[in-house]
């Protein structure tokens, strides 16, 4: 059974701690003193799997960091990730949200366009940035609303 959590920055929870540590290169952009900022953490089998790390710089809510262990849910759970920390951030009252990407590649950049991701003009730590504007509803990935078209 797959179920999440989010902790705020002031939460000390060893699960974030666990991940955090064995996801190490996937988040040495994140700023884990900053006030404003929520950590993702999915569970799978009530093991925890997933971080995923939202934060506020200078006004704009950007994904500073994601990542899945690898398990046969993996893709699916890196989805859901996306969809939470997007919702978190239309919550919290956002007009959209940024995400970071340190990987660059055509994968990458495919996953992230799927949910409406689109090249932006602000650049965090000289990487490539994407922005996303609004909440994640239904339509986020734009094959299946093409596929519902036809």
């Amino acid at each position: 059974m797959i179920h999440n959590k989010f902790y705020r920055h002031d939460d000390k929870n060893q699960d974030v701690n666990l991940l955090r540590n064995r996801f190490k290169e996937e988040f040495l952009n994140a700023d884990f003193r900053n006030n404003f900022s929520y950590n993702l953490v999915i569970y799978e089998d009530n093991k925890p799997v997933c971080l995923g790390r939202l934060e506020l710089k200078s006004g704009l809510f950007v994904i500073v960091g994601l990542s899945v262990d690898e398990s046969q849910q993996a893709d699916k759970i890196k989805d859901l990730a996306v969809r939470l920390l997007v919702r978190k951030a239309a919550d919290c009252g956002a007009q959209g949200v940024y995400v970071n990407l340190s990987d660059n590649t055509e994968m990458t950049i495919d996953f992230y366009k799927s949910f409406g991701f689109q090249l932006a003009n602000k650049n965090f730590h000289e990487e490539f940035t994407y922005y996303r504007h609004g909440d994640i509803s239904g339509d986020c990935n734009q094959e299946q609303v093409n596929e519902k078209k036809r």
